[in-house]
């Protein structure tokens, strides 16, 4: 996919990871993480799975969630080129 980002649907409370895989205007894909995480977790990340600038304390079940999900959903555009 051209873009796959991590979607901040909530401020607080708990929440289902959201991911929007886009390539163009044509495909625009929503996928959403069953596993629930605390809302608050989610603004130590950027919108394209990465840490922000100088955060040391976070959730490590979340970023493992986030690290795992991102390489399958570009694994999923090699699929779609053959």
């Amino acid at each position: 996919m051209e873009r796959i980002i991590l979607v901040k649907r909530k401020k607080s409370g708990p929440t289902s990871l959201h991911f929007r895989l886009r390539e163009g205007r044509g495909v625009d894909l929503c996928y959403i993480y069953k596993q629930k995480f605390n809302a608050s977790d989610l603004t130590k990340f950027e919108s394209d799975g990465s840490l922000r600038k100088n955060i040391t304390i976070y959730n490590i079940a979340l970023k493992e969630a986030i690290d795992t999900i991102i390489p399958i959903a570009n694994w999923l555009d090699l699929l779609m080129l053959i």
